[in-house]
């Protein structure tokens, strides 16, 4: 077998599941005979891979400073317009690319603002969708670009569904779910003691962002439910992030009698395994944090995506009852919810059948999302893209769009038609 270099490009400080993915694959790649000098992370000094990464060789990215990608290299990059790299990042022409998908709104066409529930960020949605023509029009082009060289993948079916949505011809849109080390992680005692009156119940991931408004709808219902049922909910938080003074005001507000919570800050590796299966009878979450519960035999349900306020109330669903791998749907009030609570019929469920949950959360992650499993088709994909990094600068990927460069020059004091910023 032929070895290419394979470069791993996420530079980000905090925790994430970009980089924890990215991290376990190279890990596991690394343990399975991949050889070391052809393994690759870009990231910080301080960064999540660089802090974490075990003999794995590191490229740091420093603010200013040039960075070389190998030659005869394959890049793997979550899906992203491919002129908004950092300037100071050098590939290659006949650098390989690889797009992934891992986020619904990577390469979207105005990112957060134009699911906001705002009416101002609505408004300026709407005028801005009307001008960045040219923006949509390159998107399309990369994508479809990508698509003819094998060299996009999608982590779940509303990804896909998100990205593609401007997209007719359908054919080739390959999914490649996320991966945890299954093994790895320890596992909840089937036998842990747990008192039918006090439920704890968990929420792991970051408090921000996308998750912002999942979250306070989620204490909203929890807190509501425990009322309802006069059963003792105890909400440990795992995480942090900007929303957290929102988030902790919220929980303030809604504690009482019968629903009080716990704030952990983000806890990492062994820290975080033994708190959850030490402390935690169920689980909410979505994305790569749900599969890691699932792989503890935590009983998890999978959180939906909202960026609005919603009226109704949603059916929260097991992690092993989701299609085409999917790790959070994207809500808004166009979609069907139901009059009453559905909380109370889950948590008595859950008290009555804990054990049937905890091992079909697991089974399921463990046959669908096992890196064991799915390495093979992530050196699959690696192997058959086709795409170089020549080909997309031919084809103006990585020159800004004229608005585009405007507001990235407001952003960054750059003005020329490349890439502008630096990481």
């Amino acid at each position: 077998m032929t070895y290419l270099n394979l470069v791993f490009f996420f530079p980000y400080r905090g925790a994430g599941g970009v980089p924890a993915q990215f991290l376990t694959i190279a890990q596991y790649l690394l343990r399975s005979g991949y050889p070391r000098e052809k393994l690759f992370l870009i990231d910080f000094a301080d960064g999540y891979m660089s802090t974490h990464a075990k003999g794995i060789q590191i490229l740091i990215a420093k603010e200013g400073k040039e960075l070389s990608v190998p030659e005869k290299s394959i890049i793997i990059l979550q899906a992203r317009g491919y002129w908004t790299l950092p300037s100071n990042l050098i590939i290659p022409d006949n650098t390989l690319v690889l797009f992934w998908a891992l986020h619904p709104l990577n390469m979207s066409l105005l990112e957060e603002r134009e699911m906001s529930p705002k009416i101002f960020d609505r408004l300026i949605s709407g005028i801005l969708r009307c001008v960045l023509f040219q923006k949509r029009n390159k998107l399309i082009k990369q994508i479809q670009l990508s698509l003819s060289h094998n060299a996009l993948f999608f982590m779940d079916g509303e990804v896909r569904k998100h990205i593609t949505k401007n997209i007719n011809n359908k054919i080739g849109f390959k999914l490649l779910p996320v991966s945890i080390d299954v093994d790895s992680i320890p596992k909840q005692d089937a036998l842990r003691n747990t008192n039918d009156h006090v439920i704890n119940i968990g929420w792991l991931g970051r408090i921000g962002d996308m998750k912002t408004q999942t979250i306070l709808y989620l204490i909203d219902n929890l807190s509501a439910a425990a009322s309802r049922l006069q059963n003792k909910i105890i909400f440990h938080l795992i995480g942090d992030g900007p929303a957290m003074v929102d988030v902790e005001k919220r929980l303030s507000e809604s504690s009482g009698t019968y629903f009080d919570y716990r704030c952990l800050g983000t806890l990492y590796s062994e820290k975080m395994y033994k708190y959850i299966t030490e402390n935690i009878d169920l689980m909410f979450a979505m994305g790569l944090s749900g599969l890691e519960s699932c792989a503890m035999r935590i009983p998890t349900l999978l959180v939906p995506i909202i960026y609005e306020n919603i009226s109704g109330y949603y059916n929260y669903n097991y992690y092993y009852k989701n299609r085409d791998f999917t790790l959070g749907e994207i809500l808004n009030n166009s979609h069907y919810f139901e009059r009453e609570p559905t909380l109370d019929s889950i948590l008595n469920d859950f008290k009555i059948n804990k054990e049937i949950h905890a091992k079909k959360c697991y089974t399921y992650v463990k046959n669908n999302h096992d890196i064991s499993i799915l390495s093979d088709e992530i050196i699959s994909a690696v192997s058959n893209c086709s795409l170089t990094s020549g080909e997309l600068i031919d084809e103006g990927l990585k020159n800004f769009d004229l608005v585009s460069r405007f507001f990235h020059g407001i952003k960054y004091g750059k003005w020329n038609g490349m890439a502008s910023h630096h990481f």
